[in-house]
Order: structure tokens, then sequence, then C-alpha cells
């Protein structure tokens, strides 16, 4: 079984949840985001995944502050 690493879930979550909507909504993600334990995210491995990632997933992180 692989389990997906935290900053690689978040990114996911955000991209998964544009493709489904074609919207990024930022109180949305916001609210997705709040109800996550973020402040043991590794931020330079976040920002290293979303590299990976369209540029609106990458842009929700800067909205998000992280």
């Amino acid at each position: 079984m692989c389990t997906a690493e935290p900053e690689k879930a978040l990114l996911d979550l955000i991209y998964i949840r544009y493709m489904n909507t074609r919207e990024l909504p930022m109180d949305e993600v916001s609210s997705l985001v709040d109800d996550m334990a973020v402040d043991g995210l590794d931020l330079e491995k976040l920002y290293r995944y979303s590299k990976q990632f369209n540029p609106k997933t990458r842009k929700a992180l800067t909205e998000l502050k992280l």
C-alpha cells in the first residue's frame, strides 16, 4: 500500500477540487485547509511538489499564505 505525504495530499485535494468544478473559490479551499493540521507541513517540500501542478493550484498556495 502506498500512502501520500501530507504535502502531496494537500495539493491533490486542491487540484481535484479545481478539476471537478473548473473553479477554485478560495473560501472553499480555505475552509478545507482550516480543517487540516497544516502547521506540520514541510513548506519547502510543498512548494517543490507544487511545481508538478497547474498554475491555479500553485496560486492557491500563495493565496492561502502557506
